[in-house]
């Protein structure tokens, strides 16, 4: 009996330091409601007078914010940064739909010491600092930003300080962007930009204390760095600085990301920096296209150690490290200009006959470029480079062109449907019922001249993920929601409404025919 008495406790006391050993696990999220800002009131989240400011002094850790507004929306902030001090999620709309913008009278966020951050699908915007990160200070944290643009953020420095990490602050912290643009962030100080450093990123790992030691970690995937500035390293700038007692280290890796127009006195694109006794500054990069700005080299190192993956593109000589397995140098990259591209944010896109074209590799592990299209598409016309995988090198992976198709071959090819639905006006018809529209004889009926080429566009748009046409099927929608129920609405073409289904009817069969799209066409 004792033993079992024994054996009863050990079992009951293993279950209470279980327990006690799980961790409290919050999931609540908040849903930003209001636009609005000023001084931070938790008590009103949930609810819908809940605003950002609000909901950031609500969470705890493990909580969630997300948005609930009319988009696209701004929220102006008037009350100075935005702190996050818990390990939290921000869930945005869309980086195209939501943005956070400080009008140039603060930083626009804070992360404190010690915490787990992601940043999710917004906008962040016209931060200014007299100190270091316009945009975000990550300080002593762990960030993540995904799908997002930082724009117009600026670090500017005082008389006794430069303007550091103009975009983001990397400091003695974690940092990973993907599928994310950082474009037109600056660093500067009173003198103009002498000094400055980081105008896209600034990833700092140094000695603030003697015998300090440490990492600042910066990992880029997937994302676009463009016309940022400063005089270090105007896309980013990797340093770690330290004496005799300590061991520091400022790690930078670089994937399948495209930097192009970023300008600095030293390193344009990056420059990594590490100077002292020990510790090192170690940049890698694979399959990321440099396309030199107005001012500085692609890559600048100074006392680091620079190691590439190969199936790099640089428009200049790369600094002389570009030397791996299909590293392309002082080769052209023919990008276009940074622009919505499709996707959430911007990009530049690779121009016909781009040398980037099929001749990276995906070490990324995406299955997407940033801007959420397929990745990798392999054209078989185009010899990879030797031992890649047909991947487009940067952020960007050009499309297989898919040239619309006619309504007769949809109607005889009903197995190659991409949707088994459609709206034509204000009604819904299934696979079958425009099967038999596309059956009918027209017989003078302006509404099935429409209809026909109206159901192939549709179609043609579903399959290709686009139109050229999208007015026109607006129009032709319009015009047989004027009608009720279900076609055919026995329209006589001479009519003025007859007359518009027509003409609307004639461009969308140029559509379907080809001729809108490069590449198809008779």
């Amino acid at each position: 009996m004792k033993m079992r008495t024994q054996t009863l406790q050990f079992f009951v006391a293993l279950f209470f330091a279980a327990t006690l050993s799980v961790p409290s696990v919050h999931a609540t999220t908040y849903t930003v409601q209001d636009t609005g800002d000023g001084a931070a009131n938790a008590a009103n989240c949930p609810g819908s007078g809940c605003r950002l400011r609000d909901a950031l002094a609500k969470v705890v850790d493990g909580d969630m914010i997300d948005f609930s507004v009319t988009t696209p929306a701004t929220i102006t902030l008037n009350s100075g940064q935005l702190e996050v001090s818990k390990s939290i999620m921000i869930n945005g709309p869309g980086a195209n739909l939501l943005t956070v913008d400080a009008n140039h009278n603060s930083r626009v966020f804070y992360i404190d010491s010690g915490i787990t951050v992601t940043i999710d699908r917004l906008t962040i915007m016209n931060g200014t600092i007299d100190s270091g990160g316009g945009g975000i200070y990550n300080n002593q944290a762990t960030l993540t930003v995904t799908y997002s643009t930082l724009s117009g953020n600026s670090a500017t420095g005082t008389f006794f300080s430069s303007g550091i990490g103009g975009g983001i602050y990397n400091d003695h912290a974690t940092l990973t962007v993907i599928n994310s643009t950082l474009s037109g962030n600056s660093a500067s100080s009173v003198f103009g930009s002498v000094g400055s450093t980081g105008g896209g990123i600034f990833n700092a790992a140094n000695n603030r204390f003697e015998g300090d030691t440490g990492s600042s970690t910066v990992t880029v995937s997937n994302s676009t760095l463009s016309g940022n500035s400063a005089h270090f390293g105007g896309g980013i700038d990797s340093v770690a600085t330290n004496g005799s007692s300590t061991n520091t280290h400022a790690i930078l890796t670089i994937t399948n990301s495209t930097f192009s127009g970023n300008s600095a006195v030293v390193g344009g694109g990056i420059a990594n920096v590490h100077t002292g006794n020990t510790g090192d500054a170690t940049l890698t990069i694979g399959s990321t296209v440099l396309n030199a700005g107005a001012s500085g080299a692609n890559i600048s190192n100074s006392g680091g150690t620079v190691t590439s993956l190969g199936y790099n593109l640089s428009s200049d000589d790369g600094g002389g490290f570009l030397t791996g397995r299909g590293d392309q140098i002082n080769t052209a990259p023919m990008l276009g200009p940074l622009a919505d591209n499709g996707g959430p944010t911007f990009t530049h896109a690779l121009l016909t006959g781009s040398p980037a074209i099929d001749q990276g590799k995906n070490f990324s592990g995406s299955t997407t470029d940033q801007r959420g299209f397929f990745r990798t598409f392999d054209n078989f016309s185009i010899p990879n480079a030797p031992g890649g995988d047909g991947t487009d090198i940067g952020a960007f992976e050009v499309q297989a062109t898919v040239c619309p198709q006619g309504q007769g071959f949809w109607k005889n090819h009903p197995n190659a449907w991409p949707v088994s639905s459609l709206m034509l006006g204000s009604q819904t018809y299934t696979k079958t019922e425009l099967l038999a529209i596309l059956q009918t004889p027209i017989k003078g009926d302006a509404s099935l001249i429409l209809a026909h080429q109206l159901i192939a566009a549709k179609l043609n748009i579903a399959n290709a993920n686009g139109t050229p046409v999208a007015s026109t099927t607006a129009d032709a929608d319009s015009l047989l929601s004027g009608f009720n129920g279900k076609l055919p609405y026995h329209v006589k073409p001479s009519t003025s409404t007859g007359q518009a289904m027509v003409n609307d009817a004639n461009v969308l069969d140029s559509y379907n025919n080809g001729v809108m799209t490069p590449g198809c066409g008779l």
